[in-house]
């Protein structure tokens, strides 16, 4: 899976003074008391001008340091107020660079959560690379189709443009990531409730199997695929081919969600008979997700 953001919080202490000193080499070197750690650790939690966004530390017993680690967003001025800021615990601190970011992880972009383009709300797809290192992620495109400019959950946070939009015969819409600052989640949500689903590839859907999907309206919900090349045709007159039906409900806002099984994506939802109230077993019908990806050569992850 991709990079993982958690906005933790972040810990800071003062120094005790029991440092044991084994030898008279050891002074270069001091060794400190787990005690005298978790003070300092203590004296960073409690220090405001330390708890910088993107960094997290932890009281390691491997190397007899408190080791505070900052993400590539800590540069520059961020940067010198981490040091400045842990510089008064001296060698009890040990800095460490991460290579990608912390972030909150149900925040940002994980299949299933809400997306707006403007005052639209629709559910993001799955996540997809190209072979350039391109992100992208998919939805519907009868929702790529209404607007150019998708935001994230917040409604504020700008992701990126549409990059193709598909809704006639086809339903699907891909958006290219252009804010580099937010990780990309090769998960869905799994229960609403902070536990994901890990998404490692993609294939064509079984007759039959057991699947589930979710959506920013309804959530997670299971059903069975009824048919792998459905025709439907919605009451604004357009036609779609080949959808994939199932029993798995959905409502106005889950457009764009996940369909999984395991953890291979499958579809995308598009509509069906609306309302899991009314309509608990659906149908709902999805747009297939491997031809999207052999069509644009790009992969989900």
């Amino acid at each position: 899976m991709r990079p993982k953001k958690l906005l933790l919080s972040m810990c800071i202490g003062v120094i005790s003074s029991t440092v044991v000193a084994t030898s008279a080499v050891a002074a270069a070197e001091p060794t400190y008391t787990v005690a005298a750690l978790q003070g300092v650790k203590a004296a960073l939690d409690a220090d405001a001008t330390a708890k910088i966004a993107g960094t997290t530390w932890v009281v390691d017993s491997g190397t007899g340091r408190v080791v505070v680690t900052y993400d590539d967003t800590v540069t520059g001025s961020k940067l010198t107020a981490l040091k400045s800021a842990t510089k008064r615990f001296g060698a009890a601190i040990q800095l460490e660079h991460m290579t990608g970011v912390l972030e909150r992880a149900d925040s940002r972009t994980v299949g299933g959560n809400a997306i707006f383009g403007g005052s639209i709300r629709c559910s993001l797809g799955f996540n997809a690379i190209a072979p350039s290192g391109a992100y992208y992620f998919i939805t519907a495109g009868h929702c790529t189709k209404a607007a150019l400019y998708w935001y994230d959950n917040d409604h504020t946070t700008y992701l990126g443009y549409r990059a193709a939009s598909y809704y006639n015969g086809m339903d699907y819409g891909i958006v290219r990531y252009t804010n580099t600052t937010i990780a990309k989640y090769g998960a869905v949500e799994s229960n609403y409730d902070g536990t994901y689903q890990d998404i490692n590839t993609s294939r064509r859907a079984q007759l039959n199997e057991y699947i589930c999907r979710s959506g920013s309206t309804t959530g997670r919900k299971c059903g069975y695929v009824r048919d792998l090349c459905a025709t439907v045709t919605y009451t604004d007159g357009v036609t779609l081919y080949c959808m994939i039906k199932t029993t798995a409900c959905g409502d106005s806002g889950d457009s764009g969600g996940p369909m999984w099984s395991g953890k291979a994506a499958l579809g995308i939802y598009s509509g069906g008979r609306l309302g899991c109230g009314a309509n608990p077993s659906g149908p709902s019908y999805f747009m297939p997700v491997q031809q999207i990806v052999q069509d644009h050569g790009i992969a989900v992850f």
